[in-house]
């Protein structure tokens, strides 16, 4: 009650049949529970922004929350006081180097909590170790980004646990201004249920392993946005009336759960994109040329030349493709997975290998497409015609 108080003190909106910070294990891990029931469309929380600890990156954001957790007899302490001490045994920074190791060739940045805490400490030389550790976490697991790329805390709201948007009972929407945070149910909701909300519709098994520490659920590829994949190859192709060095990009574009495969042509300077010259649904290989929007002018010339290439460079094109996407592959983890001697090793080596799997995907996929140098020729010749 203390907390909900507080917030009304404070100027925010807290539903009557809130209860913002019960206790779901012996860990200190807290949920929002409903003590009533909710109807849907009613407005859960509502918290202004100026009462939210905000900050312009997420480690000045952490070195904030230290501040205030060390300040004594402060005005937060009614929320501080929320705010679990040990609940992060899931986080990448309490795995051992065994388990760390099944990540390898993934997307995730296994040493990057040690980078950060360190930086905080540089900065506040009077943290210790541990308390660098439990701001960054509380920070990565709670704050939200805002429209003009601030980071902030939202008490209240930052109690609620992640769901997929298909067992979520609440959504979260900020005002245009970023001024206002108001959390309101998607469906009625009974007493004694949990409310939850998604995070992020773009969150991949690695980012909600990295950021937000969950193991859960992360073999469930439709419960989470497919990983996207660049690899680039810089070759020699026929561009116009002269040959010339051009940067030949590979991507993996997610799109609602499906992998797209986009080849791009482009000058050597990164930024100046010339078109699009491959777009291939590979969930079910039917052709989508709805994204083929906004083109550059060469998009076609390219897609001609490219597919009526003298065989040597067309073939050296499709080699190098098809070998950066195999050196891809081969940089993932192959080895045995350690022995599950407790359930918490268990419970990471499924979510380590979820990751992987999930990243490896796309790079099959891809595979796929360029699984000859006939089919890929006589696919860019159709695009070339339309």
């Amino acid at each position: 009650m203390a907390l909900k108080s507080w917030l009304i003190d404070r100027g925010a909106f807290v539903h009557s049949c809130l209860d913002l910070v019960r206790c779901l294990r012996n860990d200190g891990d807290h949920g929002c529970f409903a003590t009533c029931f909710i109807g849907a469309g009613e407005v859960l929380l509502r918290v202004p922004t100026i009462m939210c600890i905000e900050a312009d990156s997420l480690i000045a954001l952490a070195l904030k929350l230290i501040k205030l957790l060390k300040t004594s007899s402060n005005n937060w302490e009614p929320y501080l006081s929320t705010l679990p001490l040990n609940a992060f045994e899931n986080f990448l920074g309490e795995w051992t180097n065994d388990e760390r190791s099944l990540l390898i060739g993934t997307s995730i940045d296994i040493d990057i909590e040690k980078e950060w805490v360190g930086t905080i400490l540089n900065e506040s030389i009077e943290t210790s170790t541990d308390e660098a550790k439990r701001a960054l976490r509380l920070v990565l697991s709670r704050a939200v980004e805002l429209s003009n790329r601030k980071w902030l805390i939202a008490p209240g709201i930052d109690a609620l646990n992640h769901a997929h948007p298909s067992y979520t009972n609440a959504q979260l929407y900020i005002t245009n201004d970023d001024s206002i945070l108001e959390l309101v149910c998607t469906k009625d909701i009974e007493s004694n249920e949990e409310i939850k909300h998604n995070y992020d519709e773009y969150l991949t098994p690695a980012l909600a392993l990295q950021r937000y520490g969950i193991l859960s659920g992360l073999e469930d590829t439709s419960a989470w946005a497919p990983s996207a994949v660049l690899v680039d190859v810089s070759t020699l192709l026929p561009v116009g009336s002269l040959p010339r060095y051009i940067a030949l990009k590979l991507r993996l574009i997610p799109q609602q759960h499906n992998f797209v495969l986009a080849l791009t042509l482009q000058d050597p300077l990164p930024e100046t994109l010339i078109g699009v010259v491959l777009l291939k649904n590979l969930r079910n290989f039917d052709d989508d040329l709805n994204h083929l929007q906004n083109l550059g002018p060469n998009q076609a010339d390219f897609v001609g030349s490219l597919a009526i290439a003298p065989n040597d460079i067309f073939t050296a094109v499709f080699l190098d493709l098809r070998h950066l996407l195999e050196s891809r592959l081969a940089s993932f983890f192959t080895g045995r997975p350690p022995p599950p001697s407790t359930i918490k090793t268990a419970d990471r080596i499924k979510a380590a290998l979820a990751v992987r799997d999930h990243e490896k995907a796309p790079l099959l996929a891809a595979l796929e497409i360029l699984k000859d140098t006939f089919y890929f020729q006589n696919y860019l010749l159709e695009q070339s015609d339309n």
